[in-house]
Parts: C-alpha cells; sequence; structure tokens
C-alpha cells in the first residue's frame, strides 16, 4: 500500500531583500598594487570617484587586507561630496552592519540622497524601506512610488516588485496583464525570480494566454541560474509531461537540486519519486528522508506521506504515535487523506487518545473533500455517538478553519 500520488507545481516567488550597488567608477575597474597607489593619492587629493572606489576596494578587500571601518571612511568623504554610488554603498553598510552599527533610519538617510539624484538602485532600497518600515514608518503607497521610478528606469528588482503589486493588488488595482508585462521586462535582463514568475504565468495563464511551452522555457531559464522554485517546477513539468515530453529521470534530477537547496515542494515531490520508483528505484526509507525534511518545513502533502508511512510501517518503522502527530499537523491545513487518516487513528486510539466527536469532524471534513471512505465511515460511527455527540461534532466541523502552517525555509545542509 502506498500514499496517494501527486506532483506539485509552486506558485509565484515573493522573495526580496535590499540591492546593493557596489561597482567601480571609471577611475580604477580592477586595481593592482600600482595603480591602488594612484587611487590612495588621489582619494586623498579629493578626488570623489576614487574615494568611492577606494572605499569599495577596503569593503571587499581587494588588493588590501579587507577593513570596513576604512571603507566606512571613504565612502562617507565621496558621499558627502555628493556622489549617488558611494551614498548607496554607504547605506549598505549601515543595513549590513559593515563598519557601523546597524542603523535603519541612517541607511535610509543615505538611500534618498542617492535616489534623489535618480540612482535607480537607492530608489528601489528606499521602496524596500517604505514597504518594510525599515527606518521609517511603513507606508505602501510611498513604496510603490520609489519602485516605479527604479522600475522606469530598467532596474529588473524594481520592475519584479512592481509586478507583484500589479498581480496582488497591494497599492494598485489588480492587473495580472500588468503585472506579467512587469515580470517579463524583468525576466529579459536575467531576473531569476522574475523568470520563475513569468513561466508561472504561462503555466497557469496568469495574466497571458497559457503556455505549458513557453512556461517550461523560462523555468529553465531561472532554474539554470539555481532558482530553486524553478528547478521544482521544470522537475514537476518532467514528471507530468506538461511542456516537454514525459521523463522520470530528468524530474527526479530537478527535484533533487531543488531540494538540495531546501525546497519543501521538491523534496515531497522527491520522496514521491522514491515511493513510487519513479525516475530511481524504489526505497522507501528514502522516500521517508525526503518527506520528512518537506514535513519539518509545513509542507502538507509532506505531512500526509510522512503520516501514512508511521502508520503502515512502510519505509521506518510503524509508530501510530508519530503517525497521529503529523497527519494531525496536514489535516490542519485542510489535507483530506489526513483528515481521513486521522478519523481512523481517533476512532481506534491508535497513537492518539480516543475521541468520536474529533474522529466525525475529520471525517465530515474529508467527506466534503470527496473521501469516498469517510463518508461510508461517518454512517458508520453515528451508529455509535448520542444525538448530543453528533450535534457538538457537527458544530466543531461547522467552526473548523484551516491553519496553514508558516514555512520555514531549511537551507543547504
Amino acid at each position: 500500500m502506498k500514499p496517494r500520488t501527486w506532483t506539485g507545481i509552486a506558485a509565484i516567488a515573493i522573495l526580496l531583500s535590499f540591492q546593493c550597488d557596489q561597482v567601480f567608477g571609471q577611475s580604477s575597474a580592477n586595481p593592482s598594487s600600482d595603480n591602488l597607489t594612484s587611487l590612495r593619492k588621489s582619494a586623498e587629493q579629493g578626488d570623489v570617484t576614487a574615494q568611492s572606489n577606494l572605499g569599495l576596494v577596503f569593503e571587499i578587500g581587494k588588493e588590501v587586507p579587507k577593513d570596513e571601518a576604512e571603507a566606512i571612511k571613504w565612502y562617507r568623504r565621496a558621499a558627502n561630496q555628493g556622489l549617488a554610488v558611494a551614498q548607496l554603498n554607504l547605506g549598505m553598510c549601515y543595513t549590513m552592519a559593515k563598519g557601523v552599527a546597524k542603523d535603519d533610519a541612517e541607511a535610509l538617510k543615505w538611500y534618498k540622497k542617492s535616489a534623489e539624484q535618480g540612482n535607480a538602485v537607492a530608489q528601489f532600497n528606499v521602496g524596500h524601506s517604505y514597504e518594510n518600515g525599515l527606518g521609517v514608518s511603513k507606508n505602501i503607497v510611498e513604496s510603490l512610488e520609489w519602485f516605479k521610478k527604479s522600475s522606469e528606469q530598467g532596474y529588473p528588482a524594481a520592475q519584479y516588485e512592481v509586478g507583484l503589486r500589479y498581480l496582488s493588488g497591494n497599492g494598485m488595482p489588480q492587473n495580472p496583464a500588468e503585472a506579467f508585462k512587469w515580470f517579463k521586462k524583468a525576466a529579459d535582463q536575467g531576473f531569476d525570480k522574475a523568470q520563475y514568475n513569468v513561466g508561472f504565468c504561462y503555466y497557469a495563464g496568469v495574466g497571458v494566454a497559457k503556455d505549458l511551452t513557453e512556461a517550461v522555457k523560462w523555468f529553465r531559464k531561472s532554474a539554470d541560474q539555481g532558482f530553486a522554485s524553478a528547478q521544482g517546477n521544470l522537475g514537476a513539468c518532467y514528471a507530468q509531461g506538461e511542456g516537454v515530453p514525459k521523463d522520470d529521470v530528468e524530474a527526479v534530477k530537478w527535484y533533487r537540486l531543488a531540494a538540495d537547496q531546501g525546497n519543501a515542494r521538491a523534496q515531497s515531490n522527491l520522496g514521491r519519486c522514491y515511493t513510487y520508483g519513479k525516475g530511481v528505484a524504489n526505497n522507501d526509507a528514502e522516500a521517508v528522508k525526503w518527506y520528512k525534511k518537506a514535513a519539518i518545513q509545513g509542507e502538507p502533502k509532506a505531512q500526509y506521506c510522512l503520516g501514512f508511512c508511521y502508520a503502515q510501517g512502510q519505509g521506518t518503522p510503524k509508530d501510530n504515535i508519530e503517525a497521529a502527530k503529523w497527519s494531525e499537523r496536514a489535516a490542519n491545513q485542510g489535507e483530506s487523506a489526513s483528515q481521513y487518516i486521522l478519523g481512523v487513528l481517533l476512532t481506534q486510539g491508535q497513537g492518539i487518545t480516543p475521541n468520536l466527536e474529533l474522529a466525525y469532524k475529520w471525517w465530515s471534513l474529508a467527506a466534503v473533500a470527496g473521501e469516498v471512505n469517510a463518508i461510508k465511515n461517518l454512517r458508520i460511527i453515528s451508529k455509535d455517538m448520542t444525538s448530543e455527540q453528533i450535534a457538538k461534532a457537527q458544530q466543531i466541523t461547522k467552526d473548523w478553519k484551516p491553519k496553514m502552517e508558516r514555512r520555514i525555509v531549511i537551507v543547504k545542509e
């Protein structure tokens, strides 16, 4: 007996962080020991570009020992003279606590100085600060204005953010077609998360006509850059034969790349491959290993499979307590198969205190989701319950709401 099969496609990516523009100016694009001496001399004579470049040399430790305090000194000199890139990098030092104590308000001050001169990266960082209330009161409308300014200059992270806003309707009217347009602008510049989102839009027909071949193309572009969600979705496309010929071996390859980065959906799907011997030899113990990694992160289908494996003693010693624990976590997230299993465990008192009212609740919920055996078991259990128990069970069923677990991101070991 095996847990039921599925293949999961993950949805839109929403990962964002501050951006930095650590670049050398014209005076020393690749400093050596010889031109470093010249760079320092120019900086000491007040050359603003040399000062900024010297700050970067010390920050990254190029041809000199890394010295963040010295980097701050030179960034500040250039920033005080109004050089936008130095103002941006000084702001980043305050954000990242490099050579100075972390200070979001001070970081924002320097980002704004740079942004007001038209620096697109700084404009993005100002938007990010307002969006997250970093150094300033949270202001979604203000954040959007700065993201727009940055995106109009072609900065891909800002274009991506504007796309997310159009998709969600956060701060502007919801418009999937506009969302796709901005994702595509960022994707065309090689922005991996935008490439992933373009792929998903083609896959689901969000803001653009559904086109699985195009979806695969963009998932692959993002996956080739190492973006785990894209790798996982590319694997799912191979597993299902969507946009590409079905190929279980290729599916496993991409699932593993994503799973090794901690992607819970890919870990679940890789476990499924080991359970069913799809693209790899059947190995129930290896399946349990991957289900557990995903389940710990809150992936409901993995929690269902892990609970099932503990209940059946499949790939792991039989353990009804663990079976009940993982089945309950998945059931609380709305996984109907786990709701059915949990009902069975509750009626039999296996790994959990017996409770007919709770069993009735979980089978009722599973029945609504189409679990045929749950419908049959409800008829049976009702004969062993009083009218008061049934009324109470019906009320707690009515009051139930899914409790989605917050995903915990596990980094590669």
